[in-house]
């Protein structure tokens, strides 16, 4: 059965993502950057699916954006959908785009990849224009196209802080570290045996006893927090992060906040590969090698993370070639090739 032809007045978005659990918050924040473009814009966005970080979902709420449940997306009056989600079935792009909608797929690499739509973003760096899209679609790639939240440019306008003293260190593993991350990060910046002092962002509550607990050298001071009101201030902020290596590295980047990653999953690892190879970064491992054992990975990141500890010139490098390459204008651009404009008689 054919679905009816959507139709609208002016231009309506819907945005297919979901946040929590294991997949994490990557998707539906780099999402929400793009809402909040479309919000600014005067245009109408409503989300589609289950965002359960209570965090992730507040951001929505401030832009004015309803969230439904992912089902009535086929039955809603939009011209375009913004779908970001590796599990999201291809059939819904191929439904939407036979109704007459503007589907847009953001992807990483071959993640997400077999969507059917318009138009296919890869924000990563390093990334290639996705091929084998429908006839007449097209592909935007790389860090021209990067998506960043309101908080992300506010914290990139602010004023650098003088660095002094002892190294202010933010950990971050994604929204949720869904995979423990910070179980083996934290204690390998601990072993540098280097003064810190150490912000762990860890919402589950037992991990955070244990991550409390563990032992430190003299100078090293460690704060465990489930949230921080602004993440992006809180990186700012900081010396030093260090991330997984999804999409907040490419906030830290924006910020320029200087960063040793982490590939924690399979879909990371070109960006990890591209980051570390072209020194916007340092790496921090693999953490299926780390988890492991693998002592060779682990001697090269704590080796790696001493010396973003130590050496203020590379901080310094890095932040000053992060914040050269990401000009933080991604989402403008990706609304403009979406061909969202602002509704006619809107201010």
């Amino acid at each position: 059965m054919s679905l009816p032809r959507h139709t609208a007045a002016g231009p309506a978005v819907g945005v297919r993502v979901d946040a929590g659990g294991r997949m994490g918050v990557g998707h539906a924040v780099r999402c929400l950057a793009l809402t909040q473009e479309m919000r600014g814009r005067g245009v109408d966005v409503t989300v589609y699916g289950s965002l359960d970080v209570p965090w992730v979902r507040n951001g929505y709420e401030r832009a004015g954006v309803p969230v439904e449940s992912p089902g009535k997306i086929l039955d809603a009056t939009l011209t375009h959908v913004v779908i970001d989600g590796y599990d999201v079935p291809a059939s819904l792009g191929e439904s939407l785009r036979s109704n007459g909608i503007h589907v847009t797929a953001l992807v990483d690499d071959a993640f997400g990849a077999h969507q059917i739509a318009d138009l296919y973003v890869d924000q990563n760096y390093g990334a290639q224009p996705h091929i084998g899209g429908p006839a007449g679609s097209t592909a935007l790639a790389g860090v021209p196209y990067a998506l960043f939240r309101d908080e992300i440019l506010a914290a990139r306008s602010a004023e650098a802080h003088a660095a002094d003293g002892v190294p202010r260190v933010l950990a971050v593993f994604g929204g949720t570290d869904p995979f423990g991350a910070s179980d083996l990060l934290v204690p390998m910046l601990l072993d540098t045996g280097e003064p810190l002092q150490l912000l762990v962002l860890c919402p589950d509550p037992d991990r955070a006893d244990h991550l409390r607990a563990l032992p430190r050298a003299a100078g090293q001071e460690v704060e465990v927090v489930a949230s921080v009101p602004d993440i992006a201030a809180a990186a700012a902020a900081s010396d030093l992060a260090v991330s997984a290596a999804g999409s907040t590295v490419w906030e830290l980047l924006t910020i320029g906040t200087p960063t040793a990653v982490v590939c924690v999953v399979d879909n990371q690892e070109p960006g990890y590969r591209a980051t570390t190879d072209d020194g916007l970064v340092l790496p921090a491992g693999r953490l299926p090698a780390l988890a492991a054992g693998d002592a060779a990975e682990r001697s090269a990141a704590v080796a790696a993370l001493r010396r973003l500890l130590t050496e203020p010139e590379l901080r310094t490098s890095l932040r000053v070639g992060g914040m050269r390459l990401f000009d933080g204008r991604g989402r403008a651009r990706v609304a403009d090739a979406m061909g969202v404009r602002k509704p006619e008689g809107s201010a």
